[in-house]
């Protein structure tokens, strides 16, 4: 396979536009901060006093924001269809020590010695950014991977493996690309968190050095 090859050139477009997609940087700016911006306008409201009544309240308020102001397509939804998102995402992700899903926030809100509900507010906050998260990156391999033939996944193999094999368990770094090319998110993840962190690496150099 040469340089030339239309399937080589595809592969590394491909690429090149998922690197992009999935920078760390956009996908804080696009998915973590309008929904930390949320948390943070009802962290400047105060403390919120628990009762079940309010703990319901609250989170139905909460996620009615997110829908408004920080998912990909803003909408607006009644405070019940909020509600009802977030008891049911709270039971899917809300995880204590003392208890998981609605029951332990409601454990975890009514415990005087933590934050109460903005704890609860901040956890779930954490769920749906995670959520969201996983929704974009599929999004992103659905659009750029799936639909590529067996040789262009193998051409983008290729690549990756030309970039971070001494990454890869000892084990991996003699496979062919034929053998990873239903893996090339995973090689790509590899690709960009190395970079990243090489990235990083000056930095902490200088950090250290002041």
């Amino acid at each position: 396979m040469t340089s030339s090859d239309p399937k080589r050139d595809r592969a590394d477009r491909l690429l090149a536009q998922m690197a992009a997609l999935l920078d760390e940087d956009r996908m804080t700016r696009e998915i973590d901060e309008p929904v930390d911006d949320a948390l943070a306008e009802f962290e400047r409201r105060g403390e919120l006093v628990y009762s079940h009544r309010e703990l319901h309240r609250a989170v139905g308020a909460f996620m009615q924001a997110i829908f408004e102001s920080a998912l990909p397509c803003p909408r607006k939804v009644s405070l019940s269809q909020a509600h009802d998102e977030a008891v049911a995402l709270l039971e899917e992700g809300y995880r204590a020590v003392d208890g998981s899903g609605f029951d332990g926030a409601v454990k975890d809100a009514a415990d005087p010695s933590q934050q109460g509900i903005l704890l609860v507010l901040a956890r779930l906050a954490e769920w749906i950014k995670r959520r969201e998260r996983r929704m974009y990156v599929k999004c992103v391999t659905a659009r750029h991977i799936d639909p590529s033939d067996w040789h262009t996944k193998c051409a983008m193999a290729e690549i990756l493996l030309g970039r971070c094999r001494k990454y890869l368990p000892p084990q991996m770094q003699s496979w062919p690309p034929e053998q990873l090319a239903d893996s090339i998110y995973e090689l790509l993840r590899i690709d960009l968190d190395t970079d990243a962190q090489m990235r990083r690496a000056p930095m902490l150099v200088l950090n250290s050095a002041l």
